[in-house]
């Protein structure tokens, strides 16, 4: 999930630095965020900034970047299989492991 999250991040394009490089993570279930946490430090460790969502989440990962800022993609993380709501279903699926799906929803 880590590699593939990287990926989308990176398919992006070049960035400016600053400001900083943004990734949007959606957290789609509870049982999710150990997952969550692992994407975050990778792609924190190469430089980007990850604003989670929903914003209940914050006091687990940390404060969100500035707002305002564009991400330079948003990934949504979910269950995988027959019960994932539709909302969540959307987007390209990047990666699945043990029932987890990582799918990126926009990019810039």
């Amino acid at each position: 999930l880590e590699a593939a999250a990287l990926r989308a991040a990176a398919s992006a394009g070049p960035h400016p630095l600053p400001p900083v490089r943004t990734v949007r993570l959606t957290i789609g279930a509870p049982g999710l965020w150990p997952y969550a946490a692992g994407i975050a430090l990778a792609l924190e460790s190469k430089g980007y900034r990850v604003a989670v969502s929903p914003t209940g989440w914050v006091s687990y990962f940390g404060p969100n970047p500035d707002q305002s800022a564009r991400p330079v993609c948003t990934l949504v993380l979910d269950p995988a299989g027959p019960t994932t709501p539709p909302s969540l279903a959307v987007g390209v699926a990047l990666a699945a492991v043990d029932g987890i799906a990582l799918r990126q929803t926009s990019r810039p």
